[in-house]
């Protein structure tokens, strides 16, 4: 399907909109037919965003400005790809051309042939002729081959240009006949070369006729230097042949042992019955056999409304041989024509059926079809389907769906199905669900009309199908794979309908298997042509659970000017991140699709897949490679993905390797974004990880060697800006060794604390623009209040046709306390009018006072406005003017011509005053139990406490309730409490008068066994730490000696008598004491308490005390009750139940008192 926008131009004219296209991009020469099916004429079809003036309109015999001779030369099979929005203006039709209509212009390396002395070229150039066919190592020529020539061109001078004009030969679409140039080349440069070849150009089609003659190519030149001729009738001969009786036999049906990376043609242009062969399709099916289809167009290459058919070949033995190719939808020719394009398998493999979309076309296009879905209208481009119960080898009668998936019969103007195949959902959500994707051409009264993906899906095995949510805009053929989690991700090729087009790809997610899709994003680090792509699951058939499941592969042309660099890209991570790229194919690749095989035990886990794509842009090919061939079995990179606060964050990054052997001397790399930074040891405190963290790229601590199968972790501190906005962060990450380099990301996501007030910085409202500078508002909406409305996708422009570089713009804005910097965003859909120089002024008193100079700005900048604050008081209003004396263009000579730009925001920033900060902790297994030892000898009652020493960590079971008393505050202070590392908030309270808080905590059964540290923090800054211990439950790490019966410390599991009231000794075995006897009433026994106490203490007036319970789910679930087991503290062993500790401030140290109660 040809699947950009329409020109707005009529159809049936000549002329065609142009776009310019850079020095080094492709230039396209292409025969575009009207809506009759007859030739127009051949304009130089060139990419662009504004209008060409007439002087850049390539002139007879010399190259177009915007044009380069460094450049290939190629057709676009019919997919010619028109200028979207507003006219642009248009380029004639050349009176004669001065490159070929459809050759491949390749500029190359090749050494010049040696000629004789006597040869009137030698001295200036080289013409060669050498077979280009897939059969040219091949002595033997049939009846039914078509036998094609590259024809090289060599410059050998210095100075000179020089053309070669084919006046005779005698192969076919060689020589210049009827105003077609062929293989005539008009202004090649000095020392380069260039090519003719493929695309049905230099080539013969052998027939009957030839049987049993020896056929020796040959094509006759004029070759000049300006206007003079310096060869004449100079003949240039390819190696004779002579054809053989009989039929060559069809490679592809031999079965072969097929070795990745190998391409076998399936299908060739102008071979068994069609002129063309576009649009691949490709899938497994039930039973194994591998399907593949594609459009057989005829007389042409034309898309809908051609009456084109779809051919099928299959593979019974896993792609080592095809069977002979069926048309198994049959379009017809003729005044009542209509025909079949654009296939898409979906595969039912719960009731074993195999489904195939296609567009049904009678008179209109993509783009002329209007409005409706009776299936007899021929005016209207419809859906059809029809479906195999034999895994494809005879298929029902076909179906229109037009009417069961146009919801709005008003705005939905056309569909059609995305090539290539759709998928069937495994995950328990939707299990069983089938779907194939469609673009919508959507209209909106009053703006423009919008192209956007829509997933088709039934529940009931391809009964019904019914029509989602239409989901975005510039959409178009696009794709979709289950994730892990049962995610669907919707991967889409980017058009300009209703959207800034741009060379890459449109990605967004479904929660609800494909009904409805979220925000739509572009996804720059898959480069695209504007083409469509394959898209599956490396192991369609593993757990969940399965590290497997994450892994996909993307296969596309990655080249954002050319169809070139057939690429499959894999992700570990769900397509967080491509971690791996390879390329399957250097030359023209055109569409893929890609499918996984079937492995010997019934599933889709084979780790080997298949390939259809359209190679050299001259038939369908098919390629199998492996996980093997991709390098998939590798280490590779990632991090688990966590919220980080701004100031200090422990984050853990991981290499995993996958690999069958050790992986040496690895480097891992993550580039931070500016302004954050690295500490290598998660300990540092943040006052001490800022003076010493990395920025930028940062090398990350890896060990030595990482055996097969394992996994290393590393974790660092990373710092996050006090001015840090809410949202995802992406962290690119890097894993290089000897042989292999591979990508990943820990995404993290930042959040603000609102108890501190952080907000998100803001774009200021009230500028204004002030000088009204010139834009183009007649043909685009460009004008120059789109810099200030925050939304990217727009933006101001200058007029067309006329230079305005240098330009000012002139902005007033309020200078505020939180007035921080300016940042300007260049329009990311084109080249044209992107600022690159320019240079800002703060204007006071009619003098310019310089701010900054920017010397080659990219998509964004961000210019420091302190020279703004340092001379305008706050709350005075100031006026800056931005200079612009560059811009760049999608053609060099139109640089310095327009000027845009997308946003202009005044930046005001709240940063945080009170930076978070995180400890590291050290787990210890929970099942490990702790063995209390015996008490020391008790102290005498009247005996003072010892000096105060730091203490060891204090260690409580799960389960425990801990009474923390910290001193040191600012009295009648906030303070928060938090136990780290994964930092969880205990509670919030307030210091008394004498700067004392405290707090009572339940440790949650499920925190998290190991070394932590308790945070205590208030409003002030003032901050206290403590070392804690957490062990395992109580139950666990000492069970009772005997059912029911207390465990006593130091004792043998007998239970002692009970103390008499009023008894009470400080020896820790004696009854009343921490010895785990009964205590006095009112003691934590677990007997009421008076009003006001704590612990049966009478709290004195002003003391503060609050009990917190642990948040539940994410952040650990509450358990309480009585416990028995014993937490050992210093050289003290205190009862669990309620035990308190008491922390005190003192100076810069944390020291422990004991308190019994």
């Amino acid at each position: 399907m040809m699947s950009t926008l329409p020109s707005g131009d009529t159809m049936n004219t000549p002329q065609r909109r142009a776009r310019k296209i850079l020095p080094s991009a492709t230039l396209t020469l292409a025969l575009l037919l009207g809506m009759s099916g007859h030739a127009h004429a051949l304009p130089v079809h060139i990419e662009a965003d504004e209008p060409l003036s007439n002087t850049s309109t390539s002139q007879p015999g010399t190259p177009s400005e915007n044009a380069s001779t460094d450049v290939t030369v190629k057709a676009e099979e019919n997919d010619v790809e028109l200028a979207s929005g507003n006219p642009q203006g248009v380029i004639e039709k050349p009176e004669k051309l001065t490159e070929p209509a459809a050759a491949e212009n390749a500029v190359d390396d090749t050494p010049p042939i040696p000629v004789q002395n006597d040869d009137p070229l030698h001295a200036f150039a080289s013409i060669t002729m050498e077979r280009f066919d897939a059969n040219k190592d091949d002595d033997s020529v049939y009846v039914g081959d078509i036998v094609e020539w590259d024809i090289t061109y060599t410059n050998k001078t210095t100075s000179d240009t020089l053309s070669f004009h084919p006046v005779r030969a005698t192969i076919e679409n060689t020589a210049i006949s009827g105003g077609r140039g062929f293989c005539r080349w008009g202004s090649l440069k000095p020392g380069q070369s260039a090519h003719c070849r493929g695309n049905n150009l230099a080539f013969l089609r052998i027939t009957q006729a030839h049987i049993g003659q020896t056929i020796t190519p040959e094509v006759t030149f004029t070759v000049k230097k300006g206007d003079e001729v310096i060869a004449e009738n100079y003949v240039v001969r390819g190696t004779p042949f002579t054809v053989k009786e009989g039929q060559r036999r069809d490679p592809s049906e031999v079965p072969t042992p097929r070795v990745d990376g190998q391409a076998i043609e399936l299908a060739r242009h102008n071979k068994a019955g069609f002129s063309c062969y576009r649009i691949p399709a490709l899938t497994t099916a039930p039973n194994g056999d591998l399907l593949a289809a594609w459009d057989g167009r005829p007389d042409n290459c034309n898309d809908a409304p051609n009456p084109n058919s779809i051919v099928q070949r299959i593979s019974r033995d896993g792609g080592q041989s095809w069977s002979a190719p069926v048309v198994i939808a049959q379009g017809v020719k003729g005044h009542a024509k209509y025909g079949y394009s654009d296939p898409s398998y979906v595969v039912d493999r719960e009731a074993n059926k195999i489904f195939m979309f296609f567009v049904k076309s009678y008179d209109q296009s993509y783009f002329g079809s209007r409005p409706g879905t009776d299936e007899n209208q021929r005016n209207v481009l419809h859906a059809a389907v029809m479906e195999s119960s034999d895994n494809g080898v005879t298929w029902g009668p076909i179906r229109t769906i037009t009417a069961d998936i146009t919801p709005d019969l008003v705005n939905m103007r056309s569909r059609f199905a995305a090539s290539g195949e759709g998928i069937q959902l495994r995950h328990p959500s939707h299990k069983g669900r089938l779907i194939q994707q469609f673009t919508y051409a959507v209209t909106r009264p009053g703006a423009s009309e919008e192209w956007k993906a829509v997933s088709v899906y039934s529940d009931d095995h391809g009964q019904t199908w019914k029509a989602g949510v239409p989901v975005g805009a510039g959409m178009d053929e696009n794709k979709v794979v289950e994730l892990s989690d049962g995610t669907v991700m919707l991967n889409s090729r980017a058009s300009g309908g209703g959207a800034p087009g741009v060379k890459a790809r449109r990605v967004t997610y479904s929660r609800d298997g494909g009904h409805s899709y979220g925000e739509v994003t572009i996804r720059h680090d898959l480069v695209d042509q504007n083409n469509n792509a394959g898209l599956t699951r490396a192991f369609p058939d593993v757990p969940a659970d399965d590290w497997r499941a994450k892994v996909i592969i993307f296969t596309n042309t990655a080249n954002a000017s050319a169809r070139n660099n057939g690429t499959a890209k894999v992700s570990y991570d769900d397509g967080k991140t491509w971690a791996i790229a390879k390329e399957f194919y250097t030359e023209h690749t055109g569409y893929s699709t890609i499918t996984p095989l079937l492995a010997e035990d019934g599933t889709h886990n084979s780790g080997k897949y298949g390939i259809l794509f359209e190679k050299d842009g001259t038939g369908i090919s098919y390629m199998q490679i492996s996980a093997e061939w991709l390098g998939l079995y590798r280490a590779f990179p990632s991090g688990e993905d966590r919220d980080v606060k701004r100031g200090g964050n422990i984050v853990t990054f991981n290499v995993e390797n996958r690999g069958t052997s050790t992986l040496e001397g690895a480097t891992l790399t993550a580039v931070l974004p500016a302004g954050w930074k690295l500490a290598q040891s998660p300990s540092t405190p943040i006052d001490q990880a800022d003076a010493t963290a990395s920025e930028g790229r940062v090398n990350l601590a890896l060990p030595a060697s990482i055996p097969a199968g394992e996994k290393a972790a590393i974790s660092a501190k990373i710092l996050v800006p006090a001015d840090q906005d809410a949202g995802s962060v992406p962290i690119p990450l890097t894993l290089t060794s000897a042989d292999t380099t591979t990508n990943g990301t820990v995404t993290l996501t930042v959040v603000m604390d609102e108890s501190k007030g952080e907000k998100n910085a803001m774009c200021q409202a009230g500028v204004a623009i002030t000088n009204n500078p010139p834009s183009e508002t007649r043909n685009e909406a460009t004008n120059y209040t789109n810099m200030l409305d925050g939304n990217l996708a727009t933006f101001w422009h200058t007029p067309w046709g006329e230079r305005h570089v240098p330009i000012d713009v002139e902005f007033s804005l309020t200078r505020s306390e939180s007035l921080t910097d300016l940042i300007l965003t260049n329009r990311a859909d084109s080249k044209n009018g992107r600022i690159r120089e320019a240079e800002l002024s703060l204007l006071t008193n009619g003098e310019a006072h310089p701010v900054a100079t920017i010397a080659e700005m990219g998509l964004t900048t961000r210019i420091n406005l302190a020279p703004v604050v340092e001379r305008v008081a706050i709350g005075e209003k100031a006026t800056l003017r931005l200079h612009i004396t560059g811009t760049d263009a999608e053609s060099t000579a139109q640089r310095n011509t327009f000027a845009s730009l997308a946003e202009l925001c005044v930046r005001e920033v709240y940063p945080s005053r009170d930076l978070h900060d995180e400890i590291p902790a050290t787990p210890l297994q929970p099942s490990t139990p702790i063995t209390p030892q015996e008490p020391p000898a008790p102290e005498p009652p009247a005996q003072e406490p010892p000096s105060q020493e730091p203490p060891a960590s204090p260690s409580y079971a799960q389960g425990s309730e801990v009474r923390i008393v910290l001193k040191g505050f600012t009295p009648t202070s906030q303070v928060t409490f938090e136990v780290h590392s994964d930092p969880l908030i205990i509670g919030t309270t307030t210091a008394n008068d004498e700067g004392v808080a405290e707090i009572t905590w339940t440790i949650p059964t499920t925190f998290p066994a190991g070394a932590h540290t308790i945070v205590a923090r208030d409003t002030t800054g003032k901050e206290v730490r403590q070392p804690i211990v957490i062990t395992g439950t109580n139950d666990s790490a000492n069970p009772p000696t005997h059912p029911g019966t207390p465990h006593i410390p130091g004792g043998n599991g007998t239970p002692q008598p009970p103390q008499k009231p009023g008894d009470q000794n400080t020896d820790s075995t004696t009854p009343g004491s921490d010895g785990g006897d009964a205590k006095k009433p009112g003691a934590d026994n677990g007997e009421p308490k008076k009003p006001g106490t704590q612990g049966g203490e009478t709290k004195k007036p002003g003391e503060t005390g609050k009990k917190v319970t642990s948040p539940t789910a994410k952040d650990h679930t509450t358990s309480t009750g009585s416990h028995t087991a014993l937490a050992r503290t210093g050289a003290s062993t205190l009862m669990a139940g309620v035990l308190v500790v008491v922390l005190s401030a003192c100076g810069t140290g944390v020291y422990l008192m004991r308190r019994r109660y």
